[in-house]
């Protein structure tokens, strides 16, 4: 029996479990703490492995054979000189529960003798898993973080049975932040986590991905059952939220996708994404819904993301055109305005119409640079027609984005000073919609442009939230009516509804545009109703600028016609 040159006692005095292994696997010596190490490691009934016992054998009674195969190379290493020290961290099962070691390997003699120690980490490696799972958890809602439901899915993807990620996000969160303040809105939060638990299956996982977005995984689960989950969670919003002394009443739209029935792998950010795609397309369509996951949504996120890529370089800009279409005083027949409509000629996609890009515009927030290069072409265009002797107001829509980046003005006075443009050629206008967003801030920023000799108009007039006292308030210079209301007096064979909007107007002091008129029924209609402007394809598409000097000239000599001759 070989006997160690650091002297047994020293050896048998460490409180690691530590053995002398000799050149064929045999263990030479073990001090007294292995012996006591092999008493709470074994099984009942199976023998102590000490002296002369084999230690690769002793070792894989308690190891899987991946650790033991990784000690048996990292030992014959140090055995044969190739290298001086072997660490390695290995976790067993001991009667007490689960241990975790730290084994460190040097060889102590020419022989190729090596002395093994076997120090308990346990707790250390306790206090970092801790720390590890602390950090996966949202410290919110002490649910799973967005990194950890990754994990979690990626893990889910690679079992044998479908699963399907549900994609949550509260309609209008931004509103209560902002108006009740931070405090309120991580309660809310808080409330809502424990709804949404309290409905979600048991088996199944629920995460903050942040903000107002939740995820839950559902195990086991296709696209169907994973709708009607959704419709379940959905629920956790019929009752108000009492907070802050108020009943809020909340709504949710989530996007489903599933692993089900796909064909070829997937893993954790294509399915997340996927149902990311499918909660934009639950918000596009009216919001408070549930939407599943289609390829052609994958389509439109892929669209939206090359959108918002080459709309954030200025350099494709060059591809925008802005288009005109008049606005028609009825009683003359002249063109007394035009609205500036803006279009991409896209290089594969061919000339884009305004919905297409405008929504990922306003999402991204695009559409404020893109804003002021419109206003700068066509504050241009404008003051080069009055050189030539046409002298026209130009209406631009402006964005709710635009509105509460608080730039407008500085906006719109520095487009006018460069091209020394009239302040009331120029017409913007704005969707009731836009200004509800933040009516106090919006109406500053009108009054500003007013004083300017800046003109407004309330857009798509019918469609948002005006009342007489809103109206009241901001100071406007024409109504806008949305060609939805004009359809409606169509379907309803009457023209007291436009009528009663006109009245509104006159009694206000506004201008009332139709738009949408496409017709000769329909203009008559607006005519009956007291409207004097309108526009529509009735007199003319958009054209571009170039386009709208011929069409001019054709509307002086032939002004009878009501048709488009662009």
């Amino acid at each position: 029996m070989h006997e160690p040159n650091l002297g047994s006692a020293a050896l048998d005095a460490l409180p690691s479990p530590t053995v002398v292994m000799e050149p064929g696997g045999l263990i030479g010596w073990a001090n007294r703490a292995w012996w006591e190490a092999g008493e709470a490691l074994l099984p009942k009934g199976v023998e102590r492995r000490g002296e002369g016992a084999d230690y690769h054998a002793a070792m894989a009674r308690v190891l899987p054979t991946s650790d033991c195969s990784a000690i048996r190379a990292g030992l014959s290493a140090v055995m044969d000189g190739s290298t001086a020290c072997f660490q390695y961290e290995y976790s067993c099962s001991i009667r007490s529960g689960r241990a975790w070691f730290h084994l460190e390997a040097s060889r102590i003699d020419d022989a190729g003798n090596i002395v093994i120690t076997h120090t308990d980490v346990t707790r250390r490696v306790s206090d970092e898993k801790t720390r590890a799972w602390q950090a996966g958890l949202d410290p919110l809602t002490a649910l799973p973080s967005r990194a950890r439901l990754y994990g979690l899915v990626a893990d889910a993807l690679s079992g044998p049975q479908p699963c399907t990620v549900l994609y949550l996000d509260v309609d209008g969160f931004k509103t209560v932040n902002d108006s009740l303040g931070h405090q309120v809105g991580d309660l809310l939060i808080r409330v809502l986590a424990d709804r949404l638990g309290r409905r979600a299956r048991v088996s199944d996982v629920m995460g903050r991905l942040g903000g107002d977005e939740f995820l839950v995984l559902a195990y086991d689960c296709d696209g169907e059952r994973g709708l009607a989950l959704a419709e379940d969670l959905r629920g956790a919003f019929a009752e108000p939220f009492a907070l802050a002394g108020m009943r809020l009443s909340l709504t949710a739209s989530i996007g489903v996708a599933s692993s089900a029935g796909r064909t070829g792998s997937v893993d954790a950010d294509t399915l997340i994404g996927d149902a990311d795609a499918a909660l934009y397309a639950a918000k596009g369509a009216g919001r408070d819904r549930v939407h599943l996951f289609t390829r052609e949504l994958r389509d439109a996120a892929r669209w939206r993301l090359e959108v918002a890529t080459k709309l954030a370089d200025p350099a494709t800009y060059d591809q925008l055109e802005v288009h005109y279409q008049p606005i028609m005083h009825l009683p003359s027949g002249k063109a007394s305005a035009l609205e500036a409509l803006i279009r991409w000629r896209h290089p594969e996609r061919g000339l884009m119409m305004p919905d297409s890009f405008i929504p990922v515009a306003e999402e991204t927030g695009a559409v404020v640079p893109m804003t002021r290069w419109l206003l700068d072409e066509v504050i241009r265009q404008t003051t080069e027609w009055a050189v030539e002797g046409v002298d026209v107001s130009v209406g631009i829509n402006i964005s709710a984005c635009h509105l509460s980046s608080g730039t407008l003005v500085a906006d719109v006075r520095r487009a006018l000073s460069a091209h020394d443009l009239p302040a009331d050629h120029l017409v913007l206008e704005l969707t009731e919609t836009s200004i509800a967003e933040d009516p106090v801030r919006g109406g500053e920023q009108m009054r500003e442009l007013v004083a300017m000799g800046v003109r407004l108009a309330i857009d798509d007039f019918g469609t948002g939230w005006s009342t007489l006292a809103r109206l009241l308030a901001m100071p406007m210079d024409t109504l806008k009516l949305d060609r939805s209301l004009l359809q409606g007096v169509c379907a309803s064979d009457g023209v007291d509804v436009m009528s009663a909007i006109v009245a509104l107007a006159d009694s206000l002091r506004l201008r009332s545009t139709a738009e949408g008129v496409e017709t000769l029924d329909q203009l008559r209609m607006v005519s009956e109703a007291g409207c004097d402007y309108a526009q529509g394809w009735l007199f003319a598409r958009a054209m571009p600028a170039a386009d709208l000097g011929r069409w001019m000239k054709a509307r002086v000599a032939d002004p009878s016609p009501w048709l488009d001759t662009a």
